[in-house]
């Protein structure tokens, strides 16, 4: 697989203007939803960046394990977003500025340690599990009902 870093620089650099970016996967200049990969997206989101920046051949096949490396980063880094990059660009709350810390957070944190997110994110896991005494299942069921429902953030 391609450094994970190399591909969060690359999103970095696709999403990094204001006008680059938008909530949803992907928009032409006239604000229309459309596929991020096609010739006419002109805006992205860091799921629709990352699957720009996925389509070169050297990442065929890595959307999935390089998705689940940001969602990773995002449960740390944003923990009421847990598990979901996509929740956390979509929000209404959420700024372009925010998303940029957001990635600008990751970058450093890889760079500083490759791949060392991995333990991290199995003890917030682990922690998790354990505080609401909850199975894996239950747990990404509490999870989706705190980005459904913003009165649920509070469960934990």
């Amino acid at each position: 697989m391609q450094n994970a870093l190399e591909t969060m620089k690359a999103i970095r650099a696709l999403i990094g203007d204001e006008d680059k970016w938008c909530k949803g996967v992907a928009e032409r200049e006239d604000g229309v939803w459309t596929v991020p990969t096609v010739c006419d997206a002109a805006k992205w989101s860091i799921n629709g960046a990352l699957q720009v920046v996925t389509r070169a051949p050297e990442l065929a096949g890595q959307y999935g394990a390089l998705s689940r490396i940001i969602d990773n980063y995002c449960s740390v880094l944003r923990p009421k977003y847990y598990f979901a990059s996509g929740y956390f660009n979509d929000d209404p709350r959420t700024t372009h500025a925010d998303v940029v810390s957001f990635l600008d957070e990751m970058i450093d944190m890889e760079s500083a340690n490759p791949g060392g997110l991995d333990g991290e994110y199995q003890r917030r896991v682990a922690a998790d599990r354990e505080r609401l005494g909850l199975d894996r299942g239950l747990l990404r069921f509490v999870d989706a009902a705190r980005n459904i429902n913003p009165a649920a953030r509070d469960l934990s």
